[in-house]
Parts: structure tokens; C-alpha cells; sequence
């Protein structure tokens, strides 16, 4: 069985004519409102918790608790006429906004409290999925189920028995996948082509529109193929494009380890083109394509020995003896 060519594979067209969401014309002035108002607040948050120069569990534990603040006092004041009055979102929002002021007055007080919490509530959500899954049984979605809640109830355990170690981690990925949500909700927000949002319209609603806005014609998903498979003319020019970047992004990263700072390092993983060739591999896992499979991994393991490569030359030739017990890039 020969292998299709994903660049001129013909797909249905039906949904062609399906418009697609314009980033380019945003209603800058729904960013008045406080849907917008509170998502800003958090992506504020988000990025100061990601790039703080000195970030630490004290650091960390008192930007989320102003985070959690501004959150509750915008949310507050946006559903302050709704009627009927929405109760769970006050009473939420008044809990988040003495959690927020007590982690704010007391940092050093709140990092293995807040990691336990966050931890039972993990196990606590694992524990009622699994309480749910004998009602899956016999159906396609049971070990699926049973392995998600278990999945839960083992991090939940970890978490809270290990809240020092753990929190600040969890803190960093929350805040990174936080900017992420709330960039494409407030995208949802601002289209001009949608309807005055509600005083609290929920985030998972906004991005399930977004997604459900998403361009789906022919020539958006050869575009995709394009962009993330090594195939068709460009082929060679991509490969060396991605090399380039692999070289700059190794060097800055390496520089940043031997300099032990973060915010180099971080820069570097924005130019890092690692993830281009990850997502073909995805792309071609699901749609069965081995030949874009194969080049999709060789370019990966290029990009990943070519880094490694650049770290030791680069370690060899630096006249700084790193620690590496004491180098914080190194030891996290």
C-alpha cells in the first residue's frame, strides 16, 4: 500500500465555505469589559509568576495571591447588578479573595497549606471520577475512566505529601498554560462578529468557541501540512532553517546554564524549532503517514544531538567552572 502525499491529498470540501476567525480586526474596546478586564489581570499574573528575575515559593505564593485579588474584585464588581444574583460565583469569588489577601500578607505561611489543598483537591477529583467509572463499565471510555481517575488520585498523593518540592513546579506550568487559555479566550472576546458576552462567561465556553471557529477548508489543512511536514520543495530549505535556529537556541541556552540565568534560558526556548518537527510526528502518527513519520523524527533527533553537541563544545571552551550542585538551572 503506497503512502498518500499529505501536501496534495484531496479532502472534503464541504466545509469550505465556513469562515474562519480574523485576528486581524479586534474590538480593542471590549477590553473595558470585565470579562476582558479579570483575563488580563490573570495573564499579568501568569507572566510575572513566569519570567520573575528572583522567582522563589515567597515570590511566587504573593504574585498568585494578588492575582487572586484582582480576580475576585473584577469578578465581584462585574456581577454586582445580575439578576438572579449568581450566588456560587460570589461565594467562590469571596473565598478566592481572602485566600488571595491572606497569601499576599503571608507568603512563607501559605506554600505547604496551598500545595496540601491543591493536592486533596486533586484526590478529591480522583476519587468522584472513580466513584463514577462502574457506571462505564462494558462501555468504550471505562479503562480510559479508571486510568484517568487513578491518574489523579496518584498525583493528588503526591502533591500533598510532597506540597515543598512540588508547588513551585506546578505553580510554573499553571501560570505558563494560564497565559495560553486566557490569550484565546480574550481572542473570543474581541471578535467584533460576536454577540456582548455575559458577566462572567466561563473560560472552558470561550475556548471551546474558539475552537469551534477554527477554519476548517482544504487549503487551511494543506497550509498545516506545509508548515509542519519536511515534504515538497521547500523541503531543504526548511531543514536548514530549522538547523539555524537549533544552533542559535543551543548556544543562548547553553550560555544561560553556564551564566545560571533563567531568563536566558527561557529566551531560548522561543526560538528553539524543536516543536515543529514534535507535531509532525503527531500529525503523522494520526493520519498513518510513516514516511512523514520518519523524517519528521530523523529532523527531532538532529535538532536534539545537535544540542547536545553545542552544550559540550561550549562547556569545554567556557573558562567558568560550573557547579553543578549549586547551578539552579542544572539542579531544577
Amino acid at each position: 500500500m503506497t503512502q498518500a502525499d499529505p501536501l496534495t491529498i484531496d479532502l472534503d470540501d464541504s466545509d469550505d465555505a465556513r469562515a474562519g476567525y480574523d485576528w486581524a480586526h479586534l474590538d480593542l474596546s471590549r477590553l473595558k469589559r470585565p470579562n476582558s478586564i479579570r483575563r488580563l489581570i490573570g495573564i499579568v499574573i501568569a507572566l510575572m509568576v513566569v519570567f520573575w528575575p528572583a522567582r522563589s515559593a515567597l515570590v511566587a505564593g504573593r504574585l498568585v495571591g494578588i492575582g487572586l485579588v484582582g480576580y475576585s474584585v473584577v469578578t465581584l464588581w462585574s456581577v454586582r447588578k445580575a439578576r438572579p444574583v449568581p450566588w456560587l460565583a460570589v461565594v467562590l469569588s469571596v473565598g478566592a479573595l481572602g485566600l488571595g489577601a491572606f497569601m499576599t500578607a503571608f507568603p512563607s505561611q501559605t506554600e505547604v497549606a496551598l500545595g496540601r489543598i491543591l493536592g486533596v483537591s486533586i484526590l478529591v477529583a480522583g476519587v468522584i471520577k472513580l466513584g463514577e467509572a462502574p457506571r462505564h463499565r462494558g462501555q468504550s471510555d471505562f479503562r480510559w475512566t479508571v486510568a484517568s481517575a487513578s491518574s489523579l488520585i496518584a498525583i493528588g498523593i503526591l502533591v500533598a505529601l510532597f506540597a515543598s518540592e512540588l508547588l513551585s513546579a506546578l505553580i510554573f506550568a499553571g501560570a505558563a498554560a494560564w497565559v495560553l487559555v486566557e490569550v484565546l479566550a480574550i481572542s473570543v472576546l474581541l471578535d467584533p462578529n460576536r454577540a456582548a458576552d455575559a458577566p462572567r462567561t466561563p473560560t472552558a465556553e470561550l475556548i471551546a468557541e474558539w475552537f469551534a471557529d477554527r477554519p476548517q477548508a482544504v487549503d487551511d489543512r494543506q497550509k498545516l501540512y506545509g508548515e509542519l511536514l519536511y515534504e515538497g520543495e521547500l523541503a531543504q530549505t526548511k531543514v536548514v532553517r530549522f538547523v539555524a535556529l537549533m544552533v542559535f537556541a543551543s548556544v543562548i541556552a547553553s550560555m544561560g546554564v553556564v551564566a545560571d540565568s533563567t531568563a536566558v534560558v527561557v529566551g531560548a526556548m522561543f526560538i528553539a524549532p524543536l516543536m515543529t518537527p514534535l507535531m509532525g510526528m503527531a500529525l503523522s502518527l494520526a493520519m498513518g503517514w510513516p514516511n512523514c513519520l520518519a523524517r519528521s523524527a530523523l529532523v527531532a533527533l538532529v535538532g536534539t544531538l545537535l544540542a547536545i553537541g553545542i552544550g559540550f563544545v561550549i562547556g569545554l571552551a567556557d573558562f567558568t567552572i560550573v557547579d553543578t550542585l549549586a547551578n539552579s538551572q542544572i539542579v531544577s
